[in-house]
């Protein structure tokens, strides 16, 4: 089928055990959607989204030191400069009306979705941390992710206080992703030291620690029903799987070799990660130039290409009204939206 690549493999094993299973891509007969592109106004490069309350899709544009804001309706978007070494890397709806957003630059961002307006926060956040991923935690505060510094942040939104966290964690962890568990607890991944490692909100601990292959990479997190914890190993590009209730840890082989550039410089490598309302995982492959949707009940992996402009790239990834994935195309300066085929 046009645009849609299914990928064979191997029965699914279970494991019970920490060390991981690898498991080869599987799938057979599927169908498959098609992208529709949008790039009026667009000049920089986008990478992550998410949905303002304003109805309209807001993104970063880490390169270009700017945000941006697409009408889904018109399809043209606009675009709003920040300052100098900022770098917008991640954003994400808060509470109250606005969007949040991290800088490469040891800063977060908010931006009022109204107005227009944005205001920077820097004072408590080390020098050099590198902020990459921004939520909002059970407890009402802001919690953010410092590669470099491998550290856990959170910024209180009353008092705009920082507080980073530290203690047990690995030197040289180069934490990226971070997921909120039903249980009101967080989960980040450490993608320097093969792990996912838990902070307990309550005791402000990390308190455990779940091991993927040597040299896997765990990059960013989603999670699913289960409850399972699902993560985008980057450095031997496979999807890591991580029950909660069992303690089961797995790994799914995909079509992608182990990139061979750094976390932020483009090339192959599975990215951002979501759970689409079909009950399936889809993943950025950056300068792969497709999505893979993963089938969480038969671990079936699709290859999406259909509608995606050669050179263009996929990396933020994003579930919007009528549940249609939305997704961003940093080397093409697009924003797509996947349509039903």
């Amino acid at each position: 089928m046009r645009g849609v690549r299914v990928l064979a493999t191997v029965p699914v094993l279970a494991l019970i055990v920490a060390a991981p299973l690898v498991e080869g891509p599987q799938g057979a007969g599927a169908r498959g959607p098609c992208a529709t592109e949008f790039g009026d106004g667009i000049t920089g490069r986008p990478g992550s989204l998410d949905l303002g309350p304003d109805g309209a899709w807001w993104f970063t544009q880490q390169v270009d030191d700017q945000v941006g804001r697409l009408d889904p309706a018109s399809g043209k978007a606009s675009e709003i400069d920040v300052p100098p070494g900022t770098q917008p890397h991640y954003i994400r709806r808060g509470p109250g009306g606005g969007l949040w957003f991290t800088g490469l630059g040891d800063t977060i961002g908010r931006i009022d979705p109204g107005r227009g307006r944005i205001e920077l926060f820097r004072e408590g956040i080390s020098d050099g941390a590198q902020l990459h991923v921004v939520l909002v935690g059970p407890d009402g505060n802001l919690w953010f992710s410092e590669q470099v510094g491998g550290r856990l942040g959170r910024l209180d939104l009353r008092s705009k206080r920082v507080t980073e966290f530290s203690e047990r964690l690995p030197e040289g962890n180069r934490m990226h992703g971070i997921a909120v568990t039903p249980d009101g607890n967080l989960w980040t991944a450490l993608q320097g030291s093969d792990r996912i490692a838990r902070f307990n909100l309550a005791s402000e601990r990390f308190d455990r620690f779940v091991r993927f292959s040597r040299g896997s990479g765990p990059h960013d997190l989603v999670v699913a029903p289960g409850p399972v914890i699902y993560s985008s190993n980057q450095d031997n590009s496979t999807i890591g799987e991580y029950d909660l209730r069992t303690g089961r840890v797995r790994e799914y082989a995909t079509s992608l070799d182990p990139p061979t550039t750094r976390d932020l410089d483009p090339g192959e490598k599975l990215a951002h990660l979501v759970i689409g309302p079909d009950r399936a995982l889809w993943i950025a492959t950056f300068t792969a130039n497709r999505l893979l949707r993963f089938d969480l009940e038969t671990k079936e992996i699709e290859e999406i290409t259909c509608g995606i402009s050669p050179g263009s790239g996929t990396l933020g990834v994003a579930v919007g009204p009528g549940g249609r994935l939305w997704f961003t195309e940093p080397l093409g300066r697009r924003i797509a939206r996947l349509d039903p085929e």
